[in-house]
């Protein structure tokens, strides 16, 4: 019995490879609706307003996920910065300040997509999110100023390399395995952001302005009406 299984594996496997390595032959991209997608990258950043008279350019990176299906798309945010800084916010007595202060956001986002979500197209992303400034501390205590970010998005994305596609996915060695089809396309995206700092303390209040490179990759899969 158990040569049998391992038998009906390896044909399975076979037909999955086959298909594999026919990648972008007699794929119908359009039957993939629904999609995860993850990007991650670095950006340079800028300040104005209140908060730009104490920080200057910096740095740093994101991590995006994301669910779409179509056009629209919702998901995750996660932003780190690390800023220059210009002079010193005010601090209460007997803390000090960071050499280089840091932004941390996390929130959600709501977007759509110009285009077709399976090639080269463009994004639109608005934002909501969490953000703190680390600033000053006290020996391991530190001090933030915390306040929410709307944020709005725009990114170009250029699809790369072969589609990634498989029919089949195995739950164990000695199981046949099931036809569920899913394919994997990758993207280089440049984007550019603004983002509304609205803080609990004046001095962080202002406006963030950043541009940037991620890689990025949509799964896509078939889904039941």
């Amino acid at each position: 019995m158990w040569k049998t299984k391992i038998l009906l594996l390896l044909f399975f496997q076979i037909i999955a490879f086959s298909k594999i390595s026919s990648q972008n032959k007699d794929i119908d991209l359009g039957k993939f609706k629904k999609y995860s997608h993850i990007n991650m990258g670095g950006l340079f950043n800028t300040f104005s307003g209140n908060i730009g008279e104490f920080l200057g350019k910096g740095g740093g990176g994101n991590m995006d996920f994301n669910f779409g299906k179509n056009k629209f798309f919702y998901g995750l945010t996660m932003q780190f910065i690390a800023a220059n800084k210009k002079k010193n916010f005010t601090t209460p007595p007997g803390y000090e300040h960071y050499d280089d202060p840091s932004l941390l956001t996390l929130g959600g986002h709501v977007g759509f997509i110009l285009g077709q979500h399976q090639k080269s197209h463009f994004r639109t992303t608005f934002g909501l999110g969490y953000t703190s400034i680390y600033h000053k501390k006290k020996g391991k205590e530190i001090a933030t100023y915390d306040g929410v970010s709307p944020s709005i998005e725009f990114s170009r994305s250029f699809k790369f390399g072969k589609i990634l596609y498989s029919e089949y996915s195995y739950t164990s060695n000695f199981t046949p395995p099931t036809f569920d089809p899913k394919c994997r396309i990758q993207y280089i995206e440049v984007f550019i952001g603004y983002k509304k700092l609205i803080m609990n303390n004046q001095e962080g209040n202002g406006n963030l302005f950043s541009a940037g490179l991620r890689y990025a990759f949509n799964d896509y899969r078939l889904f039941k009406k």
